[in-house]
């Protein structure tokens, strides 16, 4: 292939309106083909085809010419003619400007659409001064370039906006963090209101990352700066996300210690892995919920911590068959010996007996997953019969003892900056 295929500069100009800014365009632009898209009249209407021949007159216009003629109001009939020319312009090397100027809606979007399909494209549209709303003084006219990648930025913020609404910060955040990169690599031609909002929602986002890691300190500290500078990201926590902001106050202050607030931080932590079809994370979430509620019991109302229990407050069994740890007279217990210490400092506690009332088909099942002693994944069947379970017994285990209804889940939308 030679130079001169390489350089060859191929124009698609959609037809239609006002034909000043298309002769315009070819003048501007010098191109060495020109592509028409004209309406073909199929509507009932007048083709744009006529069009062309005044485009013609315009000094600079090329021998070279090709006409592509469309459905005026069909954008699927419009793209399916206009998207192989394109192609083949491309696969031979041209550089391609799309202009869709003219033409119906219709035509524009199919235009659009083609030419940001395509990376190495070229997207513009003729502007100029205007005598009013209808007529654009002639001679000012001058291509505007549309970058190609804002268009593409525009899908990736719903890509944003979807990961948000099921809850996966993580994968949000991966995105937004690939669009700083995309615009630290096209500087000036990103809006100022794209910039901010991405900038905000990238920090905002981060904070529920945290969150969902039950990094709940870090989660903390990163809205705390946000404040002490006031960002937007930050001060949304003290005017729309007030319950938020207290909720994980308190789990950042009570952090390393096991809380009925963070129980419920478990539960729905577990809610949202499944949602996202991640099972056998979600039942873990469950277990640990389990071990956790025996945990909290012992601390909050009996001040024992099981990873370090005095000798002198463990009944003669449990004393003879705990293990010692490295502190002298203090021992480490089990979730089965937890509960029997639990059950012997306190007879009416119905939290002990509901873990010994026999082994849930729920757990037998989790104890052989991947993520417990055996090999198997757990399915979504498996993650309903312990969703159910806790469900049934959720009062006993933590929520009575919240004194407040079950708070909402962490958000599933990005807020306005």
């Amino acid at each position: 292939m030679t130079s001169e295929d390489q350089n060859r500069r191929v124009l698609f100009l959609s037809v239609g309106g006002s034909p000043q800014p298309l002769c315009t365009s070819v003048r501007k632009g010098q191109p060495d083909h020109v592509v028409f898209v004209v309406s073909d009249g199929s509507d009932g209407s007048q083709s744009s085809q006529d069009m062309v021949q005044e485009i013609l007159q315009t000094e600079g216009c090329p021998n070279g010419r090709t006409t592509i003629r469309v459905p005026p109001d069909d954008i699927d009939g419009a793209l399916a003619k206009i998207e192989p020319e394109l192609s083949r312009a491309l696969n031979d090397n041209a550089c391609v400007t799309v202009d869709y100027t003219g033409g119906t809606k219709s035509m524009t979007s199919a235009m659009v659409l083609a030419a940001t399909s395509h990376e190495s494209v070229r997207l513009q549209f003729m502007a100029g001064s205007r005598i009013d709303l209808t007529h654009v003084k002639e001679g000012t006219e001058k291509p505007v370039e549309i970058p190609t990648e804002l268009i593409g930025l525009s899908q990736t913020f719903g890509i944003v906006r979807k990961f948000v609404g099921h809850r996966n910060y993580g994968a949000a955040l991966s995105v937004l963090r690939e669009i700083d990169r995309t615009f630290a690599r096209m500087k000036r031609k990103v809006p100022s209101a794209w910039r901010k909002s991405a900038g905000e929602w990238r920090k905002w986002v981060a904070i529920f990352d945290y969150w969902d890691r039950f990094d709940h300190a870090a989660a903390w500290d990163k809205l705390r700066n946000g404040l002490d500078c006031g960002a937007p990201h930050a001060t949304w926590f003290e005017k729309e996300g007030k319950a938020l902001f207290a909720r994980l106050e308190r789990l950042a202050v009570t952090r390393s210690t096991p809380s009925n607030e963070l129980l419920e931080d478990l539960w729905l932590n577990a809610e949202r892995r499944a949602r996202l079809g991640l099972y056998d994370d979600a039942v873990a979430r469950l277990y640990r919920l389990m071990e956790a509620a025996v945990q909290t019991r012992l601390r909050e109302e009996h001040e024992i911590r099981t990873d370090n229990v005095p000798l002198d407050r463990l009944p003669d069994g449990l004393r003879k068959k705990s293990l010692r740890l490295g502190q002298p007279n203090t021992v480490k217990l089990a979730l089965s010996d937890a509960a029997d210490l639990l059950a012997h400092l306190d007879p009416t506690d119905e939290l002990p007996r509901i873990l010994k009332k026999g082994n849930p088909n729920w757990q037998g099942k989790r104890n052989r997953s991947i993520l417990a002693h055996g090999f198997q994944p757990l399915g979504e069947n498996d993650w309903k019969q312990a969703r159910s379970w806790f469900e049934q017994r959720s009062g006993v285990l933590w929520k009575d003892r919240l004194n407040r209804p079950l708070s909402e889940q962490l958000p599933d939308r990005l807020p306005i900056f």
